[in-house]
C-alpha cells in the first residue's frame, strides 16, 4: 500500500513538472495580449468580427474600396499656402501637408497611388469636393467650423495647432494711448474694420472674438491682403504662421503695422474625409497620434522650409527711394518758396 501511494505521488509530481514546462514554453512564444490590443494600426485594419475570430487581416469596407482601386484622391487649394503646400521649381511639390498625404498613402499600402486635385479656389470648394465624393480627403490647412462639420468628417486629432494673429495699422492707433487690447480696440463704438476671407473659419473667429468689429470680407487671401494694403481695414486677421511668413518676407511691415498673436486661442488644423469613409478617418487619427513625424509645430515646420521664402528686398528699396524723392520734392518746394519771397522783397 505504501509503495502504491509513493508511485501515485511521484506520478503526480511528474505531471505537474510536465505541465509547468509546457506552460513556460508557451509563455515564451505567445504574443502578449496588450501588444495586439494596443496596436492601433492593427485595429484600424481589422473588423471586430475578424479580430474576434483571429482571421487574417481584413480591411474595413470603406478602406477596402481604396485598396481595391489603388488610388487615394486628395483635394487641395489651387493656390499655394507656404509652408503647408507649395511648388518649388527645383524640388517640386513640398510642404507639411504634402508630407501628411504621402504618409497616409504609404500607410495604406505600397499599391496605393496618390491623385491630387488642385481645382478648388476656396476652402469651401475643398469641403465640397470631399463632401461630394470627388476626393476621399481634404488637406489644406483646414480649421473647424460647425457648418463644414455637417458636410465632412473631422478627425479627432489635429496635426498642427495655430493661433490667430493681427496686423494692425499704426495709423489706427494714433488715438490709442493705453497698451493695445484687441477686445477694446474692436468695440462697437470704435467702428474699426477688419479684413478677412468670407465664409471661412477666420470669419467665424472674428464674429466670436470681436463681435463689435466691422468685417470687410474677400473671396481669397490675395484680395484680402490687397484691401488691407489699400487701407480698407484697420486690421488684418491672420494666423501666427501667416504672420511669421509675412514678416520674414518683408521685415519693414513692423514699420507700419503692430503685430499681435492671440496665444490663448488655439486653432487646430485637421484632415477632413468624406462621410462615407469613417474608418479612413479613424485610420488617419491613429496614424497621426502614433507617428511623431506627423505632429508638427510652428517653429520646426517653418524652419524646415524657411529657405524657400524669398525676402521682399524690392519693397525696402522702393520705400527708401520714395523717401528720398519726397525729401527732394520738399526741398524743391522750399527753395521755390524762398525764391518767391526774395523776388517780392526786391520788387
Amino acid at each position: 500500500m505504501i509503495q502504491l501511494m509513493r508511485l501515485i505521488y511521484r506520478f503526480g509530481i511528474c505531471i505537474s513538472l510536465i505541465a509547468s514546462g509546457l506552460h513556460a514554453g508557451s509563455a515564451k512564444t505567445a504574443v502578449p495580449r496588450h501588444t495586439i490590443a494596443q496596436d492601433s494600426a492593427f485595429k484600424a485594419l481589422m473588423t471586430k468580427e475578424a479580430f474576434a475570430k483571429k482571421k487574417e487581416f481584413v480591411a474595413f469596407p470603406d478602406i477596402q474600396k481604396i485598396l481595391k482601386h489603388g488610388v487615394l484622391t486628395v483635394s487641395l487649394l489651387n493656390e499655394d499656402i507656404f509652408p503647408f503646400f507649395f511648388y518649388d521649381k527645383n524640388e517640386g511639390f513640398l510642404g507639411i501637408d504634402r508630407q501628411m498625404i504621402n504618409s497616409i498613402a504609404r500607410a495604406l499600402g505600397a499599391n496605393v497611388k496618390l491623385k491630387i486635385i488642385r481645382t478648388a479656389k476656396t476652402y469651401d470648394d475643398v469641403i465640397a469636393q470631399v463632401s461630394s465624393g470627388l476626393a476621399h480627403l481634404g488637406v489644406s490647412k483646414i480649421n473647424y467650423t460647425a457648418e463644414r462639420s455637417l458636410k465632412v468628417l473631422y478627425g479627432d486629432v489635429s496635426y498642427i495647432t495655430l493661433h490667430p494673429a493681427l496686423l494692425v495699422n499704426i495709423k489706427s492707433l494714433s488715438n490709442y494711448k493705453d497698451q493695445f487690447n484687441a477686445g477694446k480696440f474692436f468695440e462697437l463704438k470704435n467702428k474699426h474694420k477688419i479684413c478677412t476671407i468670407a465664409k471661412s473659419s477666420d470669419a467665424d473667429l472674428v464674429k466670436k472674438l470681436f463681435p463689435g468689429a466691422i468685417i470687410v470680407a474677400s473671396k481669397n487671401e490675395k484680395n484680402r491682403d490687397k484691401k488691407f494694403a489699400d487701407g480698407a481695414c484697420d486690421a488684418l486677421l491672420l494666423d501666427d504662421y501667416d504672420l511669421k511668413k509675412k514678416l520674414e518676407e518683408d521685415p519693414l511691415l513692423k514699420r507700419d503695422y503692430k503685430t499681435v498673436v492671440l496665444n490663448k486661442v488655439p486653432t487646430p488644423v485637421y484632415v477632413v474625409t468624406n462621410p462615407k469613409y469613417p474608418n479612413l478617418s479613424d485610420f488617419i487619427d491613429d496614424l497621426v497620434r502614433n507617428s511623431g513625424v506627423l505632429q508638427f509645430s510652428l517653429e520646426s515646420s517653418f524652419d524646415q522650409y524657411k529657405k524657400y521664402i524669398q525676402p521682399l528686398g524690392v519693397r525696402e528699396a522702393t520705400l527708401e527711394q520714395k523717401e528720398l524723392l519726397e525729401k527732394d520734392s520738399e526741398l524743391a518746394v522750399n527753395q521755390h518758396q524762398d525764391g518767391e519771397k526774395k523776388e517780392r522783397v526786391l520788387s
